[in-house]
């Protein structure tokens, strides 16, 4: 028997609830005042034990059951754990509907430019397992500014990082074909890093039937996702998303333009430091310690 220390009461008891679990000839349950355990046999049913329904009352109740009736205790574990998923699934599923509203809320009050539905997830890291699997639907979704993933047509987003954080938005593929299937790994040309991610028995089974065949590629740091849609070719997609593309090439120069400045400020410091040195206003000792200085940013 796993451990048996009292487990709380998932849920709470209704008004009676005589025969919560069953083990060989003995039951457990309650009434609307007492916890009790019974024996039955062929005639008749007998009281064994009877307890407050209180706390106390349960505790007392559960060190009698464990001690004396180890296999009932153990059906009772089981039926509790199996009580609690249930709690815990359907408050789930209250915390998924009011993160949905919130995020309902918060897109209304959002300038959107457009919404790629009907997307597929192919693969990649960077998004829980839990939160969204591979050949599940999702959308991508292209906000003022940032990009968001949402799970089949739901708002909430399993997936959403500022354009400042993306390294690249692609949209690849061959678009139209006549048919489609025996896909191989990465397919449609892309890069190598890109086979071994995604799943081909899912990307088969989506180009077998689809007259367009697209791929969107998201990448950031600690971040690459494939995915693939049929509702519109690479170059739609690009003509229509063409500002927010913009916006995220911006957003990457921008954040490449900082490292280089600070390094050529680095760069001239040293210089300055090599100068003052030669012109023997700094010694070999204090010039050693000043560009140690510079070089931990001091």
């Amino acid at each position: 028997m796993r451990n048996a220390s009292r487990p709380e009461m998932f849920p709470l008891p209704a008004d009676s609830y005589p025969a919560f679990a069953m083990s060989t000839h003995f039951w457990f349950g309650w009434t609307e005042q007492h916890f009790q355990i019974t024996r039955e046999t062929l005639v008749r049913s007998k009281t064994l034990y009877q307890f407050p329904r209180t706390e106390e009352g349960w505790t007392e109740c559960w060190t009698v059951i464990t001690a004396e009736f180890p296999e009932l205790a153990s059906v009772i574990l089981r039926r509790f754990d199996v009580a609690a998923e249930r709690v815990a699934g359907q408050e789930h599923l209250v915390n998924l509907q009011a993160a949905d509203d919130a995020a309902l809320r918060e897109l209304r009050s959002l300038r959107t430019f457009g919404r790629v539905d009907g997307c597929t997830l192919l693969g990649g890291y960077g998004i829980k397992e839990e939160a969204l699997r591979v050949g599940q639907s999702c959308t991508v979704l292209f906000t003022e500014s940032e990009l968001w993933l949402q799970p089949g047509m739901q708002n909430r987003a399993v997936l959403r990082r500022p354009y400042s954080e993306l390294t690249a938005v692609e949209f690849t593929g061959p678009g139209k074909v006549t048919k489609g299937g025996g896909i191989i790994g990465g397919g449609f040309g892309l890069t190598a890093a890109a086979i071994g991610i995604i799943a081909s028995s899912v990307l088969n089974a989506l180009t077998r039937t689809s007259e367009i065949q697209t791929m969107i590629r998201v990448e950031g740091p600690e971040l690459e996702v494939f995915l693939f849609t049929a509702s519109e070719t690479p170059d739609a997609l690009r003509i229509r998303y063409a500002e927010p593309l913009a916006l995220i090439r911006a957003a990457r120069e921008t954040q490449s333009a900082v490292p280089t400045a600070g390094r050529r400020d680095l760069a001239e410091q040293l210089k300055d430091l090599g100068e003052l040195r030669n012109q023997g206003l700094l010694s070999d000792e204090e010039f050693a310690e000043a560009k140690a200085r510079v070089l931990r940013g001091e």
